[in-house]
């Protein structure tokens, strides 16, 4: 993947990728200039994955859509992701469906979310959230 910069989607769904794997593979895909979707739909990401998809989004400005669905990010796996947020990230979409965030992760979110003028899809369903 490190040499192919012309790829724009990559999709490693169900692919059983933990934190090291997350770690290598945001390593070769950090400066991919045609990358706009990445889906890593029921792996098994957790905090030390989650900083590293953060600094993906930082170092990739082409990266519009991200795909998390089905990874049971908690709340503490779900910050770094809401202060990349705020940063010079383009992301248009993120779904985040079926995963474990609840109040505490949205309220991060919903934080991260405060400075971001480009995310316009945000799918939460699924996560134990409620009315407050």
């Amino acid at each position: 993947l490190a040499n192919r910069h012309d790829l724009a989607c990559v999709n490693l769904r169900c692919s059983l990728i933990e934190d090291s794997g997350v770690a290598l593979l945001v390593e070769a895909l950090a400066y991919n200039p045609y990358m706009t979707l990445l889906d890593l739909t029921a792996n098994r990401l957790g905090e030390g994955g989650m900083r590293c998809i953060s600094t993906l989004l930082l170092r990739n400005t082409e990266l519009s859509t991200l795909v998390l669905e089905g990874n049971a990010l908690d709340a503490a796996a779900i910050k770094p992701l809401a202060e990349a947020l705020t940063g010079g990230t383009k992301l248009v979409s993120l779904n985040l469906r079926a995963n474990v965030i609840g109040d505490d992760g949205a309220a991060l979110l919903g934080n991260g979310l405060l400075k971001n003028t480009f995310l316009t899809q945000l799918d939460l369903t699924g996560n134990d959230i409620t009315a407050q």
